[in-house]
Formats: C-alpha cells, sequence, structure tokens
C-alpha cells in the first residue's frame, strides 16, 4: 500500500504560527489532540487551502495541565 506523506502548518487560535512545513502520515481531525514539542494540543479547526499544491493548516489550542 502506498503511503502518503502530508505537509501541514500548525497555528494557533490568534493565527500565530507555531511550526510550519511539519510532515504527517495522517491529518488530524477537529476535536482530537495531538503532542509535540511537550505539549498537548487540541485541534480546533482544518483548513485546506485548494491550490496547484494544496495546503492544510490546523489550527489548534494549547493545553494546560
Amino acid at each position: 500500500m502506498f503511503k502518503q506523506k502530508y505537509t501541514i502548518s500548525i497555528i494557533d487560535s490568534k493565527w500565530n504560527s507555531i511550526k510550519r512545513n511539519l510532515k504527517v502520515d495522517a491529518i488530524p481531525r477537529k476535536g482530537e489532540f495531538i503532542f509535540f514539542e511537550e505539549y498537548y494540543y487540541n485541534v480546533v479547526s482544518v483548513i485546506h487551502q485548494i491550490t496547484k499544491k494544496e495546503a492544510v493548516i490546523i489550527v489548534v489550542d494549547k493545553q494546560i495541565t
């Protein structure tokens, strides 16, 4: 089976960039939690921009534990 890698950018709810050009195997869905840089983030929204090259932007909120 072929595995497709997606390139995504992660921003916070104030549209500040957290991580750009991150390669992942699967695009997270709204309501899921993702973990990177020692923190959990709640996925608030997933934005697909379809141009010549598809861009995926993930809007997250940092979870305080």
